[in-house]
């Protein structure tokens, strides 16, 4: 792989961001809050309904433009869920990591892929569901085992 310059990286992952923002996602990987303020990743199986919320501008470059170490630029998206599901039980979701983006030319793929045209239709201009915990799960569900804490 040909290796990149930090504004090559950052041109490329603002370049992701422009292409999703306001898109529906299919998502694996989602980063959530429990009662108490703790970060929680929750597995979705089968992937949750999300569409990819812009950033006021003031905080793109913080949440995107977001170096790791040296190397590697690993933008957070901001996200809200448009259809319940049981991994969504107990806690409130809030972002996923977009795709990483290397100085040597790599990259790691983000949690989550683009739906397509369908369901694209399907949800435009649909309402996001309650920002709170426990909101974005059916009723009764119970806690998901395949939660892992960050």
């Amino acid at each position: 792989m040909p290796e990149m310059t930090k504004a090559a990286v950052e041109a490329a992952v603002l370049g992701d961001y422009e292409a999703l923002k306001g898109q529906v996602v299919l998502a694996r990987t989602i980063e959530c809050y429990d009662d108490d303020a703790n970060n929680v990743t929750v597995e979705c199986d089968p992937p949750a309904v999300c569409r990819i919320e812009p950033y006021p501008d003031a905080e793109v470059r913080d949440n995107l433009l977001r170096w790791t170490d040296e190397e590697n630029c690993d933008p957070i998206l901001n996200l809200v869920v448009l259809e319940k599901h049981p991994a969504f039980a107990g806690v409130r979701p809030s972002w996923i990591y977009g795709t990483t983006r290397s100085l040597d030319g790599t990259t790691q793929a983000a949690g989550f892929e683009l739906a397509d045209a369908t369901i694209q239709a399907r949800y435009v201009g649909a309402k996001a569901l309650p920002y709170q915990t426990g909101a974005c799960a059916p009723e009764g569900a119970e806690p998901s085992f395949q939660r892992t804490f960050g």
